[in-house]
Parts: C-alpha cells; sequence; structure tokens
C-alpha cells in the first residue's frame, strides 16, 4: 500500500466540521442502543428539547432533575441546569442539598461533584458582593409564577412576578472571573447572542474557548452536543398534556421544587457556610476514604476559597489542627491509602513548611517512624523521596552547601536505619537507589539495582536497564569530577 492510496483514503474519510455544523436532518448514527423505559424516553426527550430550543424555564429544571437522577453522568443535563439557576434566580442553598443527595448515591460522578463546586463558588462570590441579600426585594409571591399558565412560563420570561424588573445576577462580577468556574458558559445567556444582559459580560458569554485559534474555536451555540433529529422532540399531544398536569402536581406537592421557587433571601454566613462545606467533604471522604472527587473537593476549598487564611476559621474552629488530625487518623485507619499522603503533602506545601527548616526535619522524623513499622508502603517512600529532595535543597540555601548530602545527620541516620531494613521490602531499595542517585554515588545506586534484579524476578528486566543506565553515567561523573 502506498501513500497515494493512502492519502486517497485518508480524504475519502474526512469530514469538514464547517459544513456539517451547516446541514440539518443528518443522518442518525446509532453507536449503540440502549433500552429506556418509556418514562425515561419522554424525560430525555423532554429535556433534549428544552436544550436544543435554549429555552430556560422551570419546567426544563424539574425535567433536568429526573434526567440526572436516572444518570448523574448526564453533562448536559447538569449545564443546562446551571443556566437555569441564574438566568431562573432559583434557589442555590436548595440546590445544594439536591447535589448531596446525588452524590450521596452516585459518590464517583464527578459531574455532580463539579456543579457542587460551581454552586459554592457562586455563592460566595454572590455573598460576598450582597448579592443574596439584594435578593430579598423580590416578591415573596414567586411560588404563583406555576399556576395559570403553562408551568415554568413566567420563569421563561426572566419577569418579577410583582411586575418589577429581575435582579441582574449575570451583571454581577469580580475581579478573578476569569478563574471562575462558572465562565463554562452556565451565565443564563442562551448563546444566540440575544441575551437581556448587555455589555462586556455579553460579550464575555459569547466569547471563545480559550488556548485554540480564532478561526478554530466553538461558538457557544455549539456547546450542546446531540445526535437528535426533529422527529426525537415530538410527543403525542396526550402525553404532553399529562406530563405537565404531572409536573404541575409534583411541583404542588414536592417540598424540594417549593424550595427552588423560593428566593435567595436568607443571609449567608460565609465563614459558617465554609465550614459546613469542609465538615460536608470530610463526611463524604469517611464513605469512601480512597475517592478521589471527595479528596479534590477538599484540596480546592483550601486552595481556591482560602481556607487557612480565614482568620475567623482559624480562631473559632483551628482549622489547621483540625486538618493535621484529620490526616492522622486517616494514616492510623489506612498507612496504605496514597490519598491520604498526596493531601499531607498538598498541606504542607499549602502551609509554606517546606520553607521551614524545623517542619521537614519533624517531617522526615515522622516518615521514617512509619517507614520503620511498615516496609511495604510504597506511598510512604514516594511522599520521603519528595520531602527529601525539598529539605536537601532548603538545608544548602540556609545552613551549609554540602556536597555529599550524608553530611547532613538527619539523613546519614535515615540511611543508616533504612540500609537495616533492606531484606525486607524492595520499596526500601528503591528508596534508597533514588536517594544515592540524587547524591551522585553511581556504584550504591548500582548495587540497590543488583539487588533488586536477584529478588524481584518480576521486573528483572527493568532493574537491568536502571544497571546499564546507571553505568552509562559513571564515566561522565568521573570526567566531571
Amino acid at each position: 500500500m502506498d501513500m497515494t492510496h493512502l492519502e486517497r483514503e485518508r480524504q475519502k474519510l474526512s469530514v469538514d466540521m464547517q459544513n456539517e455544523r451547516n446541514v440539518k436532518n443528518k443522518e442518525k448514527v446509532h453507536i449503540l442502543s440502549t433500552y429506556y423505559t418509556d418514562n425515561e424516553q419522554l424525560v430525555y426527550s423532554s429535556l433534549a428539547s428544552f436544550i436544543e430550543s435554549k429555552k430556560y424555564s422551570f419546567e426544563g429544571y424539574v425535567m433536568s432533575t429526573f434526567a440526572i437522577k436516572v444518570n448523574p453522568s448526564y453533562y448536559s443535563a447538569w449545564m443546562y441546569r446551571r443556566k437555569c439557576l441564574r438566568k431562573l434566580n432559583l434557589n442555590l442553598l436548595n440546590e445544594l442539598r439536591f447535589t448531596k443527595c446525588v452524590i450521596c448515591d452516585n459518590i464517583k460522578s464527578f459531574q455532580s461533584w463539579f456543579h457542587r463546586r460551581w454552586l459554592v463558588e457562586y455563592i460566595c462570590k454572590l455573598a460576598r458582593g450582597g448579592t443574596l441579600r439584594g435578593e430579598q426585594a423580590e416578591s415573596a409571591n414567586r411560588g404563583k409564577r406555576v399556576g395559570s399558565r403553562s408551568l415554568g412560563a413566567a420563569h421563561s420570561s426572566g419577569e418579577n412576578s410583582s411586575g418589577g424588573p429581575q435582579i441582574a445576577w449575570d451583571s454581577y462580577d469580580l475581579e478573578d472571573e476569569g478563574n471562575f468556574i462558572s465562565s463554562d458558559g452556565s451565565d443564563g445567556s442562551d448563546g444566540s447572542g440575544s441575551s437581556s444582559i448587555s455589555g462586556s459580560r455579553g460579550s464575555r458569554a459569547r466569547r471563545a474557548s480559550p488556548g485554540l485559534p480564532a478561526e478554530e474555536r466553538p461558538l457557544e451555540e455549539d456547546a450542546f452536543l446531540s445526535n437528535c433529529e426533529e422527529a426525537d422532540f415530538d410527543a403525542e399531544k396526550a402525553d404532553v398534556a399529562i406530563l405537565h398536569e404531572d409536573l404541575q402536581n409534583l411541583v404542588e406537592s414536592c417540598e424540594f421544587f417549593k424550595n427552588a421557587l423560593r428566593p435567595n433571601g436568607e443571609p449567608v454566613n460565609i465563614d459558617e457556610f465554609l465550614y459546613e462545606e469542609m465538615l460536608y467533604s470530610n463526611c463524604d471522604i469517611f464513605l469512601d476514604a480512597k475517592n478521589y472527587n471527595s479528596w479534590a473537593h477538599k484540596t480546592w476549598l483550601i486552595d481556591k476559597l482560602g481556607i487557612f487564611k480565614n482568620k475567623y476559621l482559624c480562631e473559632q474552629y483551628n482549622i489547621i489542627s483540625h486538618e493535621f488530625n484529620f490526616i492522622n487518623y486517616f494514616l492510623k485507619h489506612d498507612i496504605y491509602n496514597n490519598s491520604v499522603w498526596v493531601y499531607r503533602y498538598f498541606i504542607l506545601t499549602k502551609l509554606k513548611y517546606t520553607r521551614k527548616l524545623r517542619k521537614m526535619e519533624r517531617e522526615i522524623k515522622f516518615c521514617l517512624n512509619y517507614a520503620k513499622q511498615f516496609p511495604h508502603n510504597e506511598a510512604i517512600f514516594k511522599y520521603l523521596f519528595r520531602v527529601i529532595f525539598l529539605y536537601t535543597h532548603l538545608y544548602k540555601k540556609k545552613k551549609k552547601n554540602v556536597a555529599d548530602i550524608f553530611e547532613i545527620p538527619l539523613l546519614l541516620n535515615l540511611k543508616e536505619e533504612l540500609a537495616k531494613l533492606t531484606d525486607q521490602s524492595k520499596y526500601v531499595l528503591i528508596f534508597l537507589s533514588e536517594l544515592y542517585s540524587f547524591n551522585g554515588q553511581r556504584a550504591q545506586e548500582v548495587q540497590c539495582y543488583r539487588h533488586l534484579q536477584k529478588n524481584d524476578n518480576f521486573n528483572d528486566a527493568v532493574w537491568r536497564y536502571r544497571i546499564e543506565e546507571a553505568q552509562m553515567k559513571q564515566p561522565c561523573d568521573a570526567k566531571s569530577m
């Protein structure tokens, strides 16, 4: 097969994406047939109809609730839901309770965690700007919007039940708006440029995605991707009538949807709110101590919202001491949990302990104690090597610029203690080989690899390669000396 033939095949299979966007009634491609009940089909088709038509109504919000309960990973449903929350001024604290329920049933659903993160940051943003308090001016009769007209009509029209202008949350801005996660297009604009919010905010809603050339950046109107035909949105009139009637009865009987219509009038103590969110993330970690999303949410709270810089939390709840106790508890419970070690390193760097010699020395002693008790724990040695790397550079900078790291008494003692355990665990040997390599001691490094090659038959090819690599560096080291 020559290159000409390959080029011909490539051209045959290539797709012009620009023309693809302009083609209507595209042929539907069935990649995978999935069985849905009649009710599930009705929910999905109805929500898809709202998404495609960019109609942000309370009816669509209700539909997204059912769609998410069926499939918590339905990203478009979450994105549509965020647009409804902002455009319709739905109750944000009530939405937090919804995410708690979804996460409880599906703790590893990334989309639900991202939605909660968006909510927390958005509530903090509005509370600090006083916008949540400003919502008290909205009419208390807001619940009557679901009334004589079709469900959600008043919401989709964007009007206040009292006839007054609606508070424009979308016009509120912070200096770090560019780093705000609500910049994912969930700003309540319909993407067509017809948003009621004018000025810079309107232009920002239509701004293309960063990091791509202007001609390759997708338009906002293409944010929702689907493979639907118009026929998929057609439903029997009788079914639609029943659906509207059922939704009307549901809203009247369901406390959750009633609360969703309540104005965001209650004041929020932002410090207590953040503390409760920290406790919530702790509870989820207790449910699954190795769940990435729970730990990521916790680190995000500390990193993005400045938990450790919050004077109230530090004085009232001693939050820093609390976090170290939290870490130590999980280390005692499961010393092999790598997530805990990663989080511990994050806390050390966040508190800038990596710039303090005494703190780092205590940390090395802490790790050595655990390493002697659990020599088969790879997570400890990975963490310890990183700490030693930072400590060595700090020691050379603040005390003495030593050529041999084992001239540092603490590291010499560590090497001697771990050398006694080389027959017990391969991870001790791997750690020592990395330490010798870092110190430029190629002969000792090769010796560790030979020991590993002899006793670790499964990875003998790896250690053989490491030996050759270290031996190739030896002449270079000799010349440099």
